[in-house]
């Protein structure tokens, strides 16, 4: 698939590792002109707000391990690593479902279907939080406070949160658009897959 540009847009891929087994969910924002000081403070309020609260979800063996931030205007833009100060893991000492099960956060945008919506899959919950089929209604709940608390949280330097498409009905955009999130929650508790992959594509 061809690389499409999105102009002053950073991708922050969040990296976890479930007892050597790693995964990721990918989150977009508007931000001129990235650099390392843009890209490390970006990284820490995505760490404090996001990951930090999600943690309290997780169990003891996912740990977060770092954040890569592309400057998406080039596929020869330069990338930035955020890595946490200090080791921080997940809070449950049971063990974790298959990393292949995974809850699904939707974020929506005042632009009508599928390119106004984005998704977050998140794993490295413990097995007694999710039956055969379904999540629970507290790890659902608890998710969703996650989200709320994040997407009301300040970001530095002009970031904003928001939605990357590169399609428009169905048609490949030559150059990407964005949309703010407006809302992100949990749309169902049925039990989701999804491949995990750390990389902008």
């Amino acid at each position: 698939m061809p690389f499409v540009p999105f102009f002053d847009t950073v991708q922050a891929v969040i990296g976890f590792d479930v007892a050597g087994a790693k995964w990721s969910t990918a989150m977009y924002f508007t931000l001129a002109n990235l650099d390392s000081a843009k890209a490390q403070v970006l990284g820490g309020e995505i760490d404090l707000y996001f990951v930090t609260p999600l943690l309290d979800s997780l169990v003891t063996s996912c740990e977060f391990t770092d954040i890569v931030l592309y400057d998406m205007s080039s596929d020869e833009s330069p990338r930035y690593t955020y890595t946490p100060a200090v080791a921080k893991f997940g809070a449950s000492g049971a063990a974790s479902v298959p990393l292949h099960t995974c809850l699904v956060a939707t974020s929506y945008s005042d632009t009508r279907g599928r390119s106004g919506r984005g998704r977050n899959y998140i794993t490295g919950f413990d097995e007694s939080r999710c039956g055969p089929t379904v999540w629970n209604p507290a790890t659902v709940s608890e998710v969703d406070n996650v989200f709320e608390v994040w997407q009301a949280s300040p970001l530095s330097n002009g970031a904003e949160w928001v939605i990357a498409s590169r399609y428009s009905n169905n048609v490949q955009l030559n150059i990407g658009r964005t949309f703010p999130v407006t809302s992100t929650n949990v749309r169902n508790n049925r039990i989701a897959t999804q491949r995990r992959r750390v990389g902008k594509y």
